[in-house]
């Protein structure tokens, strides 16, 4: 499983007239912008390193209709751009990313929380030796006992990322969530190369 996603706890129209007004170099007038009808996103894009050119998915989910999830075609999730979105609109926003290993790419698993200028982080990964690493205010559901110990790579895994993001409303394995409310997403494809630091 490798997967990137970010879960927006803002209606999915206020997502979407947020993103028409945020300050960037050549934003929106780049970007093409439409509705789609799909019956998975999970196989939509691929996410990958390093992409020149960006797309992701916004839509609301059946498990949590009020709220909005974010998938792109970056492996980080775009996550300057979510940081971003969180600090200018003060939007609260929880981002989980899982990577498991295979024959190009080490193991990872983070989890990342965003609420204004607040944030959270807990990653754990190897390359090649095992890393653990956590920054900001423990959240209330957090099994903070977890990040002591001995072993680092049993600190945060798969599960325990899947576990934190059912504590607070997604649940990444259940179809509900990756169905959006009315078979809806919107799409937004880079249709030219600008000049953004984001």
């Amino acid at each position: 499983m490798n997967l990137t996603i970010a879960c927006i706890n803002q209606p999915l129209r206020e997502v979407i007239e947020g993103l028409q007004h945020l300050p960037l170099v050549g934003y929106p007038q780049c970007w093409n912008i439409a509705q789609k009808y799909s019956v998975s996103i999970a196989n939509y894009y691929e996410q990958k390193y390093g992409s020149t050119f960006f797309s992701f998915i916004i839509y609301s989910p059946l498990e949590q209709p009020t709220t909005t999830v974010f998938y792109t075609n970056l492996v980080d999730g775009w996550d300057t751009l979510v940081r971003h979105c969180a600090k200018q609109f003060n939007w609260e926003i929880f981002k989980a990313t899982i990577i498991d290993a295979d024959d190009n790419h080490y193991p990872g698993y983070y989890f990342h929380y965003y609420s204004g200028q607040r944030q959270r982080h807990i990653l754990c990964y190897r390359e090649p030796q095992w890393v653990f690493y956590e920054e900001g205010i423990p959240l209330p559901f957090e099994s903070v006992d977890l990040y002591s110990k001995r072993l680092k790579k049993d600190r945060l895994n798969k599960d325990i990322v899947l576990l934190y993001m059912s504590k607070v409303g997604w649940h990444l394995l259940s179809k509900e969530f990756w169905a959006p409310v009315n078979r809806l997403y919107y799409e937004y494809r880079q249709v030219k190369k600008f000049d953004e630091n984001i």
